[in-house]
């Protein structure tokens, strides 16, 4: 998820649409014509402005990362979640026709899964945002969708590819479900990115509570966008909150409830998706920036690569052979930027981190 396509959400945000309402699955003519608006002005600035990389704070000396290739292209499509299953198999979805691909280990793409039909263009209206898997080999999904808002929620895909809707959220409560992490117990966390809070569904249930409203995880005064990527690590989550360019750090007490938010890494230019690597390190991709950065376990940043990401919003790492990882990254502006929709990078395999320190 990105600052562009928030801005087109909040003009989307209009009183016709009600959560549950037969008569307010489609918005009104003025609503429409706002949102293409919204979305050739954004295009406008995107391709005029682009983002400016902040400095590097700490390039590799030691092992440069590969060239930029090309995992996944998908013509006109808007890919923003990414995530890896047990065997290696990477996963992004299209916010346009709302496939969900797959791509082995070997580089072969399938259609995985496929949500469901909707009316789409240019995904300014729903997507499928965050994803993650369950323990049990179920992919969960994120998905913000105003044109239907009885299919806003959380989406499971089975290992068959089968899907259905298993968390209903309301809208207007639960505006924009984002990033998604399970902690050990098997709960699932969701980030909501414009109110700024993280949500919880238990395990085995189908409702989400919510667990931690935060002033850290809302978007600043001139900001339209908060707390975004999630991932868990012994015990903490690490959480992005992309327009205050911070990386924050949420623990879990004992029973369960969470401890006080705290800044682990900041200075960040659009820190969006966030990801472990096999060694306990963080990958954070900044969309603003187009930058993938490393953070170290005492938050020192490490900016991995700086150039043709395009607007990098997720990033997904796979243990690859000998001393190398394989970073996967979702270009949401594929379409624009030239940069195809999913992209795939060599890393260096950072020493494993102790636990106890």
């Amino acid at each position: 998820m990105n600052k562009f396509m928030t801005t087109l959400i909040l003009g989307l945000a209009t009183p016709c649409i009600i959560f549950g309402q037969t008569s307010a699955l489609r918005p009104s003519p003025a609503t429409i014509g706002r949102a293409t608006h919204h979305l050739n002005t954004l295009r406008k600035a995107y391709l005029d402005l682009r983002v400016k990389p902040t400095p590097p704070l700490w390039t590799p000396r030691d092992c440069e990362p590969g060239p930029v290739q090309t995992a996944l292209d998908v013509p006109g499509g808007w890919c923003e979640g990414v995530t890896v299953d047990r065997n290696g198999n990477v996963y992004t979805s299209d916010q346009v026709t709302f496939d969900v691909y797959r791509i082995t280990p070997r580089g072969e793409t399938s259609v995985f899964a496929h949500l469901y039909d909707m009316y789409n263009p240019d995904a300014a209206y729903a997507g499928a945002l965050g994803m993650e898997f369950a323990q049990t080999g179920d992919l969960w999904i994120a998905m913000l969708n105003f044109m239907e808002p009885a299919r806003h929620g959380l989406y499971t895909v089975r290992p068959d590819g089968s899907s259905e809707l298993t968390v209903p959220m309301n809208p207007d409560e639960i505006y924009c479900p984002n990033g998604l992490a399970f902690d050990n117990r098997g709960d699932l966390f969701i980030t909501e990115s414009i109110n700024g809070g993280i949500w919880k569904v238990a395990k085995g249930q189908r409702e989400a509570t919510l667990w931690l409203a935060h002033d850290q995880l809302v978007p600043p005064p001139n900001g339209v966008f908060g707390a975004n990527g999630i991932a868990f690590k012994n015990g903490t989550f690490f959480v992005a909150n992309t327009d205050k360019g911070t990386i924050l750090k949420v623990s879990i007490n004992p029973d369960g409830t969470p401890g006080e938010p705290s800044v682990f890494a900041s200075g960040l230019n659009g820190p969006d998706g966030v990801a472990l690597g096999p060694a306990g390190d963080i990958y954070v991709a900044c969309a603003y920036g187009g930058q993938l950065i490393r953070l170290a376990e005492d938050g020192a940043i490490e900016v991995l690569i700086d150039k043709d990401l395009g607007y990098p919003t997720t990033p997904a790492i796979v243990m690859g052979r000998g001393e190398r990882l394989t970073a996967y990254l979702a270009n949401f502006f594929s379409s624009m930027n030239g940069v195809p929709s999913l992209v795939k990078i060599e890393l260096c395999n950072p020493p494993r981190q102790d636990p106890n320190h």
